[in-house]
Order: structure tokens, then sequence, then C-alpha cells
């Protein structure tokens, strides 16, 4: 089970559909449910459609407030996670954007 922080309503785990490697995670930092999910960086819950979530710790970030225009396709994780996780070195094999 899973706690909110904000709301306190518990939730299962299977229900919310957080990966495994998401489990652990949430419990080590005030997780909030999705009705309760504010920005990490500018603590608003408004501008939904622009609100992402960690694919590694399932906390929300608005698009401009982490500098992106929209919404990445594919996997994103946040600015709190990207330190944590093993960064890949581009391959012949793949095509990196030019800036």
């Amino acid at each position: 089970m899973a706690q909110c922080s904000e709301c306190l309503k518990y939730a299962h785990i299977v229900c919310l559909e957080l990966t495994d490697e998401m489990v652990p995670i949430i419990k080590t930092y005030p997780w909030q449910c999705m009705e309760c999910k504010t920005c990490v960086k500018c603590k608003d819950a408004q501008d939904e459609e622009n609100m992402m979530f960690c694919d590694h710790c399932d906390r929300g970030y608005h698009t401009f407030c982490v500098g992106l225009k929209a919404i990445p396709p594919g996997r994103w994780e946040c600015p709190s996670c990207v330190p944590n996780t093993e960064v890949l070195e581009p391959t012949p094999k793949r095509r990196t954007k030019q800036k």
C-alpha cells in the first residue's frame, strides 16, 4: 500500500500501476496521489496538460518548469533521478540531436 502525503488516502500499488522500481523510491519522499500531485519545482497543481511524471520516482513536473516545450515521448526521468541513473554514451548506431 502507498499513502498520499497530502490527503492521507491509501492505494494499492497494483491499482496505481507503479513499477516494481518505483515502489521503494516513493517511500523515501512525501509521495502524492494523482489527485493531490503538484509540480516539484513550482508546487502548483494547475496546468495538468503540461504535468508529466518521472518514470523512475513518480514525482510530478510541469514541462516548462524543467525547460521542455512538450512532454517527451517514451521514458522520462526527472532532475532528481538523472544523477542516480546510468547515463548512456552515444554509440555509432544511436543518432543524437545536433545543437
